[in-house]
């Protein structure tokens, strides 16, 4: 499967262990990543402290770890502009120079995005002791996801946040490319000059050039599947073909969410999940939401548009 060669769905019995495994399904799943260490992201992350990178930009505080990379918070230097700094976590073997690649790839995607509804990137490179090092724009507010965890969020909001998405997810596809993880976590939310939500789209590093077959989710050498299940269109899911209609579906699985308050399709295990993005129709947004049960016409919309839809993402990726 991760090859392309034969049938996309014969997976292997490592594979089914792992999609049949009960486990924490909000994050990303990647072939490339290392468990995340947070006693050693502390250490680590003490260490870099007051030190200089690329020449400019001064490291001040050890901000978050994830399974790519740690950040901080920075400073540049000579103006005085608070910077968010992304250290890529080393890796030895395989994992590691996949890693890299990806890490150079989403800091190129996000040089040529040039969008005010995506994180902008200042700078990039390498430092003298070899660490890889992404600097961008340092934003103040929240996730989507941790929005969402407060509950439902009023229609005319969640419009305002879609037209974001959707204006930032049209300018990586008219590049190319496809974000593949569009996801709330991956979505953060400033306030404007009007105090209204400014939305900035996160975390290009699973972006892939579209209409590639295996710039998809992909089985690789650990048998993960690269995406986050809860959002993942029906072709990723299949391995199949994609384009930027599976960031659509993606963002059509997160306005869901806004409105009812949790993700349409929910399970024990990725395999259960993905087969209802596969086959199943979404409960009514009443079932999240008991509001809704007042706007028949949005739940009668949903339930009709929705089949169409998981349909059409089928069908495209045989075409």
């Amino acid at each position: 499967m991760g090859n392309g060669k034969g049938d996309s769905r014969d997976l292997d019995e490592d594979f089914w262990k792992e999609l049949t495994k009960p486990r924490s399904l909000e994050g990303s799943m990647s072939d490339a990543l290392p468990a995340k260490d947070d006693t050693a992201d502390a250490r680590e992350g003490q260490a870099m402290l007051g030190k200089l990178v690329l020449g400019r930009f001064r490291v001040d505080k050890f901000l978050d770890g994830g399974s790519v990379g740690r950040i901080f918070r920075g400073t540049q230097l000579g103006l005085g502009r608070p910077v968010a700094i992304k250290v890529l976590r080393r890796t030895d073997g395989p994992r590691g120079e996949l890693a890299k690649k990806r890490f150079v790839r989403e800091a190129e995607f996000l040089a040529a995005m040039n969008h005010p509804n995506v994180v902008e990137l200042i700078a990039f490179g390498e430092t003298e002791d070899g660490n890889v090092v992404m600097v961008m724009e340092l934003l103040e507010g929240h996730t989507l996801r941790d929005h969402i965890k407060r509950g439902p969020i009023a229609v005319e909001r969640v419009l305002h946040i879609a037209i974001q998405l959707a204006e930032a997810a049209a300018r990586a596809h008219d590049l190319g490319g496809v974000h593949r993880d569009l996801k709330p976590a991956n979505i953060f939310l400033e306030r404007d000059e009007h105090d209204n939500d400014l939305v900035k789209v996160l975390d290009f590093g699973l972006v892939k050039p579209s209409g590639n077959k295996g710039a998809s989710a992909s089985i690789t050498m650990s048998g993960y599947v690269l995406g986050t299940p809860f959002y993942m269109s029906p072709e990723q899911a299949m391995n199949e073909r994609i384009d930027g209609r599976a960031d659509i579906y993606s963002l059509g699985v997160m306005i869901y969410e806004m409105l009812t308050g949790v993700p349409p399709f929910r399970g024990d295990t990725v395999a259960e999940i993905l087969a209802k993005h596969l086959e199943a129709s979404p409960p009514p947004l009443a079932a999240g939401n008991p509001r809704w049960s007042r706007r028949p016409g949005w739940s009668s919309w949903c339930a009709a548009a929705w089949p169409r839809t998981a349909r059409t993402a089928r069908s495209r990726c045989t075409r």
